[in-house]
């Protein structure tokens, strides 16, 4: 009885994240759902820029992340 249990719990393990990931909507979906609510929302609207201050922040880091080889 105990081998039964075992195997039925390690199906249910494998199993469940399979069902979990494809029970949600897809990217095309969500993808679609925004554009539809900016469309009635006319678009992004930008309140207020803030500039943030570049002492706050470790220049290595955004170069390696945000810039490319070319650049620098």
């Amino acid at each position: 009885m105990g081998a039964c249990r075992m195997k039925t719990l390690l199906v249910i393990l494998f199993v469940l994240p399979l069902v979990t990931a494809c029970a949600g909507p897809s990217k095309g979906q969500l993808d679609d759902e925004v554009w539809r609510l900016c469309a009635i929302d006319d678009g992004i609207k930008v309140y207020e820029t803030v500039a943030l201050p570049p002492d706050k922040f470790d220049k290595k880091i955004w170069a390696d992340q945000f810039l490319s080889p070319h650049s620098r």
